[in-house]
């Protein structure tokens, strides 16, 4: 801070006792109006009647080539003045130089500019940056921290201690260390204190304040969390969310490892009287499970009271082997083990293979091409069908040479004008994507080269497009 000021006032008195032929001090980049005074030819007086010509000014800048002034100098009566640009104060160290182009009416003189106040000025410091407080103005402060007068409430928290915190020991350490150690071991119950439960906000740990992994099975010492480490009801229905434990939140082997263990259980531990436990155990030890399997695998099952199921569910089968659908096939299902041909009276939801939806759209297409090819009867629906397919010809476009005016298809043209005034579009499938849906009339049409002409298209069709014509 001294620095600063000791060369403002430097700064200050250099300009102060020199004018023309001087050094002036100037921010960086900024407009500067520059006053100045000339002298005579021989030096005594003031040179009070030069008329300023522009050609008379210039400035270089940083020890480079000298360039005219962008403005003419102005009388200020018995001095003069000149204002230098933004642009042209862009330097380090500049010197005006002042220079009679004419016949000499005064001696010539020049003026050093120093810039101030930004990185690409001689001096980098701003003096216009306002002086703050310095360590002076804080003594009191200071001495406070020195003697050790307590802090307010939360005067160092995290965010103001910056990186590690160094601990310099007063004494020699090699010496002291035991006994700065111990200080600390026995002391730190005294700095830290306890923490209980109301020193932790609501939500002070949350999960997203622990990252992934962040516990692991390496930093749990065994039996560190056993049942005398959990109260009771600690964790209940209510302590777990909604899907809390889901498939995605154990592991396979985990859930392998529950299943079975539930298992162990049941059969050794759980085998009291109303249980699940006894009773698979009764069924084990009596041997009543295995010869239940062992009926299953030859093949003869008895109730309780020892009657051949088989045989039983044989004779239910044979009673209700006789169903009559009549109400809903047009012919009765028979007796015998061959399918019988039914006559479905109406089906509802059918859903068809892939095989038999081939067949039924083979047979529609077979129906529709009867229709419209074979020769219809005056009047019939398959007559006003091929009449309206000849009124509707369709068009391929050939190969020849097109344009967005004349066209070539395969559609015949047996007399000039024949299709004149008739519209053509372009089926949403033709090979040309800017033309699908495209519409437009044709103007004439030429038999012997076969040409359709047409209101101009946004694009010349290509081989293989194809149109209508209405």
């Amino acid at each position: 801070m001294i620095k600063k000021i000791l060369f403002t006032i430097l700064m200050i008195c250099i300009c102060s006792t020199a004018y023309g032929g001087s050094t002036r001090l100037a921010k960086y980049g900024v407009s500067l109006t520059i006053d100045f005074e000339l002298f005579e030819v021989d030096g005594v007086d003031f040179r009070v009647d030069w008329v300023p010509a522009q050609a008379d000014c210039e400035i270089m800048k940083d020890e480079g080539a000298s360039t005219l002034c962008d403005n003419t100098a102005t009388d200020e009566g018995s001095t003069y003045s000149i204002v230098l640009t933004a642009t042209e104060m862009q330097f380090a160290r500049g010197v005006l130089k002042l220079s009679d182009a004419a016949t000499k009416v005064f001696l010539d003189s020049a003026i050093i500019i120093e810039t101030y106040g930004n990185a690409s000025a001689l001096h980098a410091f701003d003096l216009d940056t306002a002086s703050v407080a310095q360590s002076a103005d804080n003594d009191t402060k200071i001495s406070t921290l020195i003697t050790g007068v307590d802090l307010n409430a939360g005067a160092i928290t995290d965010a103001s201690l910056a990186g590690n915190i160094e601990i310099v020991f007063e004494t020699d350490f090699t010496t002291n260390y035991n006994t700065t150690r111990n200080a600390w071991v026995n002391n730190y119950t005294d700095i830290i204190g306890t923490m209980d439960a109301a020193a932790f906000g609501a939500d002070f740990i949350t999960a997203a304040k622990i990252a992934d992994n962040a516990i692991a099975a390496e930093h749990i010492a065994a039996d560190a969390i056993g049942a005398s480490e959990i109260a009771a009801d600690a964790i209940g229905a209510s302590e777990l969310a909604a899907d809390a434990i889901g498939s995605s939140e154990l592991a396979t082997t985990a859930v392998d490892e529950i299943s079975d263990q539930i298992w162990n259980e049941l059969m050794a531990g759980h085998t009291t009287a109303d249980t699940s436990g006894l009773v698979m155990n009764e069924l084990q030890d009596g041997g009543r499970l295995d010869a239940l399997i062992d009926s299953i695998i030859v093949g003869v099952i008895t109730n309780a009271q020892g009657a051949d199921v088989a045989t039983d569910v044989a004779a239910m089968i044979d009673a209700n082997s006789r169903i009559d659908v009549g109400s809903w096939l047009g012919t009765a299902v028979t007796l015998g083990n061959s399918a019988p041909d039914v006559n479905v009276a109406s089906e509802d939801n059918i859903d068809f293979g892939a095989t038999k939806k081939t067949s039924l759209e083979t047979a529609v297409d077979d129906a529709f091409d009867n229709v419209i090819t074979a020769s219809p009867t005056t009047g019939s629906r398959d007559d006003v069908l091929d009449r309206q397919e000849e009124s509707i010809p369709q068009g391929t476009i050939t190969a020849d040479a097109q344009t967005t005016t004349n066209i070539i298809s395969d559609i015949s043209i047996t007399v000039n004008d024949q299709f004149n005034g008739r519209i053509i579009t372009f089926r949403k499938d033709t090979t040309t994507a800017n033309l699908r849906g495209q519409q437009t009339d044709i103007t004439g049409s030429t038999a012997a080269t076969n040409t359709l002409t047409i209101t101009a298209l946004t694009n010349a069709p290509q081989s293989g497009d194809i149109f209508e014509m209405n």
